[in-house]
């Protein structure tokens, strides 16, 4: 019996589709960058404001110095933005384009630590407020009980109450007669 060969034209479009996926992933991964993003965001605004210069010039029939100017600004700030988009994804190697995935990511995860590590703390008329329904014994599933905002000081102050309220009741049941 003879063994058969892999087939050289389909390990090389195996190996076109592998690539491609990943280049694909690569360029998409880049679009969601704030670098590209603002980059894009920086292109739309200022062909936005060229385009609000022009009406106005059309409207107003008359073109000053600083219309002039102002739109020589604009043309070059434009092909700023345009230039380095372009060489972020055709003159820069493969290591830097994943360096700047790398560091976006790095910014978005202190950005997310940062803002779960300063949360605002209660009020102290809401901390008051809860506490009165606390006292009053209100009951656990009323609607005016739940805080209504979804917060994740809301969620916290439930989880803990919720905790709280297991922990009275499971004493309440080991202290009673004839209990545990």
């Amino acid at each position: 019996m003879e063994v058969d060969s892999p087939n050289p034209s389909g390990c090389n479009r195996a190996a076109s589709v592998l690539t491609a996926g990943a280049r694909g992933f690569l360029v998409r991964r880049l679009m969601k960058t704030e670098r590209i993003q603002s980059l894009i965001e920086t292109m739309k605004d200022t062909v936005k404001c060229a385009i609000e210069l022009q009406a106005e010039c059309n409207n107003s029939q008359t073109i000053t110095q600083a219309d002039v100017d102002l739109h020589h600004r604009l043309q070059l700030q434009l092909d700023a933005a345009i230039l380095e988009f372009h060489d972020v994804f055709f003159t820069l190697s493969v290591c830097e384009r994943m360096n700047i995935i790398s560091t976006d990511r790095e910014k978005l995860t202190h950005r997310l630590l940062r803002t779960n590590s300063v949360r605002a703390p209660l009020s102290a008329a809401t901390q008051r407020s809860l506490q009165r329904k606390l006292s009053q014994g209100s009951r656990p599933h009323s609607a005016s009980y739940l805080p209504s905002c979804r917060s994740s000081n809301s969620r916290n102050y439930v989880k803990a109450w919720v905790q709280e309220e297991k922990r009275t009741r499971t004493n309440s049941l080991c202290s009673a007669p004839g209990g545990f």
